[in-house]
């Protein structure tokens, strides 16, 4: 018996690679063991959160379960060779490269779940975007987004490898730059498109005015936006120049403000001029969706006073204000020839 536990001791004992065979063999079982105990600890977790969301209804906690899920196979298995390593010599170059691989794999870690944050990021900007030129845009900046996410990590990667990425970094850069020129308006336009799309200035149906044009939004495309005019014509307006103008959205309005002016002859009496601005209010008023401001006399006008008068429509709809507008002026002008205020001619 002793001299078989010699024997294997000799063996355990015996070189390979600056360590002895039974070094070896205890990293193997760490490495092992290691893997395991990752592998199933990272399913573990990944099931318990997802079971946890799904009883909360938790969107964080399925967030971090996925997460937690895309944790990588290379990942592991690199984790549990440097946990092996910690019992063995390593030589230098061999040391060197393990620790360029476990840099490496951090990186491609990283990317995985950053990948990840911008695919629910693109799953949550589609399903909120109603039109697919839109959802197109969003697409296509995750996807920008994604190319230089990994493009960034492949460089990093061969620098730490020992590849000197200089030269390939100045190629790029000038092919870049050679690209960006040859289509610098398309790529504006591009851009813009995708600015719409998270910004959102304006969306379909809004009634804009750029400039002295004016129209309601149509379609938002990749590359132009179209306005069917007020008079019936469509506009067509490329993203770059829309972003670079003053846009008026009227859409956005919660109620409208309508400022008019009264002509009143000067004979009127002046208890009747008195009492004009309780009239006006109770003409105004005698509409729910119209909220009555002021009216006032402004100024002499020749044989005329011009009297002011404010108040704002409870509701954004162009058609409503010109409807209401109609209604007041017609009331106004029935209850001043039973009033008996006469309308004047300003100068």
């Amino acid at each position: 018996m002793k001299e078989l536990w010699d024997r294997a001791v000799a063996i355990l004992d015996r070189p390979l690679l600056g360590n002895g065979l039974g070094v070896w063999a205890l990293a193997f079982l760490v490495g092992i063991t290691a893997f395991i105990a990752i592998r199933l600890a990272v399913r573990s977790l990944a099931r318990r959160l997802a079971a946890r969301a799904e009883r909360q209804g938790s969107k964080i906690l399925g967030f971090l379960a996925e997460v937690v899920g895309r944790t990588s196979f290379f990942t592991i298995l690199l984790a549990s060779v440097v946990a092996a390593t910690q019992f063995v010599h390593l030589p230098g170059q061999l040391a060197s490269l393990l620790r360029s691989l476990l840099i490496v794999a951090a990186l491609l870690q990283g990317g995985l779940w950053a990948t990840l944050i911008l695919e629910k990021w693109l799953e949550y900007k589609i399903s909120t975007q109603k039109e697919a030129a839109r959802s197109t845009a969003v697409t296509l900046l995750s996807f920008a987004g994604k190319l230089l996410l990994w493009g960034f990590i492949a460089l990093m990667s061969l620098q730490n490898l020992g590849i000197d990425v200089t030269a390939l970094i100045a190629g790029l850069g000038v092919g870049g730059i050679a690209v960006a020129l040859a289509t610098q308006t398309l790529l504006g336009d591009l851009l813009g498109s995708v600015v719409i799309a998270i910004d959102k200035p304006f969306e379909v149906g809004d009634l804009i005015i750029v400039g002295d044009l004016s129209g309601y939004v149509e379609t938002i495309g990749l590359k132009t936006t179209r306005v069917r005019s007020i008079y019936g014509e469509q506009i067509v307006f490329s993203n770059t120049d829309l972003l670079g103008s003053r846009i008026r959205n009227y859409k956005r309005m919660s109620e409208r403000r309508v400022v008019f002016h009264l002509d009143i002859g000067s004979p009127t009496p002046m208890d009747k001029l008195e009492a004009l601005p309780a009239l006006i209010q109770q003409e105004v008023s005698s509409h729910t969706d119209l909220r009555f401001e002021r009216a006032y006399f402004q100024r002499f006008a020749g044989a005329a006073q011009v009297w002011e008068v404010v108040f704002y429509v409870l509701s954004p709809d162009i058609g409503l204000h010109m409807d209401r507008q109609h209604q007041v002026n017609l009331a106004l002008h029935k209850r001043f020839l039973k009033e008996g205020i006469e309308i004047g001619k300003s100068a």
